[in-house]
């Protein structure tokens, strides 16, 4: 195989797509009869891109299995067992997503085995791995780009708390001062997500009604005003106060490490990670929620972002 082909590929048309980005990217009718969210290229047996091979679209992942060497190389073919080890997305959210995060590859292979045992088909909606492998992933914008992404430092999750704290979660709020490791973020974020129904409702109603004081001064308020609308008194829409609010520019990208919490709010943008479709959520989502395998998976640490510039190469 000595050529290069034309590629068509998947879009995933989920609730929190743009109806208009992917649709202009690529040219076609705009707005879509349906929301847009992901274009996948890539060979992820959920969805591979279709190559147009000697006169007939085939499923890259089964073209790649008969040619490896010369579609990936013998070095990559090699080292990833004829597989490609990344995927490629168009992303673009209109809607919030859930706030996530993606097992390590020991992680991912521990879990996809157990739940074979479980024998939880893999399109189950309460599947939580999907494959065995990890997930790491760099989105780059297109369009000014918001995001959540790993935990804020404490005292500035302390600070930005003390402007909305009610008695039903400021139990969950003291546990940030235990422990050392990452212990009080571990408490803290298991006794918030599991507030009962009762507290998290009367609380977060409080919150929000806070909240409106501050919107106009600092687009953390106003992005969990902005949750509210979408998704009600879910505990997700503290995400703001307790992970990193960033929007990217144009051209500036966000590297996720495996185990980050994190959730893309708003914006289109270019997405690079391994070939994987595993995902733990905690909230913001009508899709599964498993708090308890998402706590097991996630790293506990504060984290200040490092924002990823474009860098000129040439003219």
């Amino acid at each position: 195989m000595d050529q290069i082909c034309l590629l068509k590929n998947t879009i995933q048309e989920y609730a929190w797509g743009s109806r208009t980005l992917i649709s202009n990217l690529v040219g076609e009718a705009s707005p879509s009869e349906k929301p847009q969210a992901e274009l996948w290229m890539g060979a992820h047996p959920k969805a591979p891109s279709l190559v147009n091979f000697k006169g007939e679209w085939q499923p890259l992942d089964q073209l790649i299995s008969i040619y490896p060497n010369e579609i990936l190389g013998a070095d990559v073919a090699g080292r990833y067992s004829n597989k490609l080890p990344y995927l490629f997305k168009i992303l673009a959210a209109a809607r919030p997503l859930s706030i996530q995060a993606h097992p390590s590859l020991k992680q991912a292979i521990a879990g996809f085995e157990r739940e074979n045992l479980q024998e939880i088909p893999l399109d189950a909606k309460n599947r939580n791995y999907r494959d065995k492998n990890h997930k790491p992933e760099c989105i780059c914008a297109l369009t000014p780009y918001w995001a959540l992404c790993g935990f804020r430092p404490i005292s500035e999750m302390q600070s930005l708390f003390s402007r909305i704290q009610t008695p039903e979660i400021e139990p969950s709020i003291k546990e940030l001062s235990k422990g050392e490791g990452g212990n009080g973020l571990r408490l803290f974020f298991q006794k918030l997500m599991t507030l009962s129904p009762a507290d998290r409702e009367i609380g977060l109603y409080k919150v929000v009604k806070q909240a409106r004081n501050y919107a106009s001064q600092d687009p953390v308020f106003k992005w969990i005003l902005n949750l509210h609308e979408e998704y009600g008194f879910d505990a997700g829409i503290l995400s703001p106060v307790f992970l990193n609010l960033i929007c990217l520019a144009p051209g500036q990208a966000l590297f996720l490490f495996s185990g980050e919490l994190h959730a893309y709010l708003s914006g289109l943008g270019i997405e690079l990670m391994a070939n994987s479709d595993n995902v733990l959520r905690g909230g913001l989502t009508p899709k599964h929620v498993d708090v308890p395998e998402l706590v097991n998976i996630l790293r506990f640490e504060e984290k200040k972002l490092t924002i990823l510039e474009p860098v000129s190469i040439g003219q």
